[in-house]
């Protein structure tokens, strides 16, 4: 969705690299989602059982984890990713900065927990649909507000801040 919401913006030149930087941010993004769904059994019982203890015990462990490996994984790209990009090819270096900025929405995704299960476990799927289907409109006009400004960079950005109003949404509303 990220990149069919950026796709109008980019064209094909920015699209290429903007696409290999998000796939990259993704590959950390997947160890978020894993701690968050090992995690969810547990906090589902632990709600059930409304075992406050337990439930913070289950939130630590599905935050701690993915958080340390995703500031590890920023780090690392921080000081090899311009190499990393350079394997594709020596106009993909310019996305370095754009490959940051999604890290640090991962980094931002880590750290909020995994919010979105939360709100399924209460019973408000429909709060958590309403706050995806006004995350991804504000996707698409921070992309266009964006963009044309910033390029790739302007993409991550909107990225980013959508993941902190979604995450931000999700906690308001927990």
């Amino acid at each position: 969705l990220v990149i069919v919401l950026a796709s109008p913006f980019l064209g094909p030149a920015g699209l290429a690299p903007f696409g290999i930087v998000l796939k990259v941010s993704l590959l950390v993004g997947f160890a978020v989602q894993v701690a968050h769904q090992v995690a969810l059994p547990d906090l589902a019982e632990a709600y059930e059982r409304n075992d406050a203890a337990k439930i913070a015990r289950s939130l630590w462990q599905a935050t701690a984890f993915p958080t340390v490996i995703t500031t590890l994984a920023l780090i690392a790209a921080m000081f090899g990713g311009e190499s990393f990009l350079l394997l594709f090819g020596p106009e993909y270096v310019s996305a370095h900065g754009a490959l940051l900025i999604l890290l640090v929405a991962q980094l931002l995704r880590a750290a909020a927990g995994p919010s979105q299960s939360l709100l399924m476990l209460t019973g408000d799927q429909a709060t958590n649909a309403a706050i995806c289907v006004a995350c991804t409109a504000l996707r698409l006009m921070a992309n266009a507000a964006l963009v044309p400004i910033w390029g790739i960079h302007g993409a991550s950005i909107a990225v980013l801040l959508t993941v902190a109003v979604w995450f931000g949404a999700s906690a308001r509303m927990l």
